[in-house]
C-alpha cells in the first residue's frame, strides 16, 4: 500500500530530549496508531470508491487544512480514477480565490475561515469538474488560534448535485498532524454518507 504521509513524523521532531527507552516505546505506540489510522482511512476510501462506481457517481475535493490528504486517501484505492475527477489544495488566500473559486470579498472579510468559504469551495470545485459530490475543508490546525478560529476548529462543505450544500463545524484535538488526520477521516465519512443516502 502507498504511504499517505511523510516517513519523518512530528514524533521524530519532538522526541529528541527523551531517553532512548521512552522514545522507543512512544515510537512503537505512534507507529501502531498511524498504521491503524491508515487502515481506517483506506477502508473508508475503498467503500467510497466501490459505492461511487456502483452508482456511477463522481467525486472531487477542495482542501485547505487537510492539505490533500482526502484526495490522497481516495487515490490510494485501485480504480479510483473511474470516479475521482481531481482535487484542489487551496491553502493560501490567493489559492482559495483563484483555484477554488471563493469570492474575493469573502476571503478579504474572513481570510478564508468561514462556513461560506467551505461552501464556495465545495460547490465551485464540483461544478468546474462536472462532478456529483465534492467535499471541502478549511480551518485551523494549530497550535495557536488564527483569525478567531481556535486550534482544531474545522469547517467542511459538502456539495451534492441537485441538493443544497451543507456545512459542518467540528473541533478536533491533538497536534497539527492529528487534527489534519481526524479532519480527513471526518470528510471521508461525510462523502460515504452522501453516497449511502443516494442509493
Amino acid at each position: 500500500m502507498p504511504l499517505l504521509y511523510p516517513a519523518i513524523s512530528f514524533f521524530d521532531l519532538l522526541s529528541k530530549r527523551k531517553t532512548p527507552l521512552k522514545r522507543a516505546k512512544e515510537k512503537v505506540a505512534w507507529e501502531s496508531s498511524s498504521c491503524l489510522l491508515f487502515m481506517t482511512l483506506f477502508s473508508l476510501a475503498l467503500e467510497i470508491i466501490t459505492q461511487a462506481q456502483d452508482q456511477k457517481k463522481t467525486i472531487t475535493t477542495a482542501e485547505s487544512i487537510t492539505g490533500g490528504r482526502i484526495a490522497s486517501a481516495l487515490t490510494a484505492v485501485s480504480g479510483a480514477s473511474a470516479v475521482f475527477m481531481g482535487g484542489v489544495v487551496a491553502y493560501s488566500e490567493h489559492a482559495k480565490i483563484h483555484s477554488a473559486g471563493v469570492p474575493v470579498e469573502e476571503v478579504r472579510r474572513t481570510h478564508g475561515y468561514s462556513e461560506a468559504t467551505a461552501k464556495y469551495m465545495a460547490e465551485r470545485v464540483r461544478r468546474r469538474n462536472i462532478a456529483d459530490i465534492s467535499i471541502s475543508s478549511t480551518g485551523c490546525a494549530g497550535p495557536e488560534e488564527i483569525y478567531g478560529f481556535q486550534a482544531g476548529e474545522v469547517i467542511f462543505g459538502l456539495s451534492v448535485r441537485g441538493q443544497e450544500t451543507k456545512t459542518f463545524r467540528e473541533i478536533f484535538t491533538g497536534m497539527r498532524e492529528e487534527v489534519q488526520e481526524q479532519a480527513t477521516k471526518f470528510a471521508l465519512e461525510k462523502v460515504l454518507e452522501a453516497l449511502e443516502m443516494g442509493e
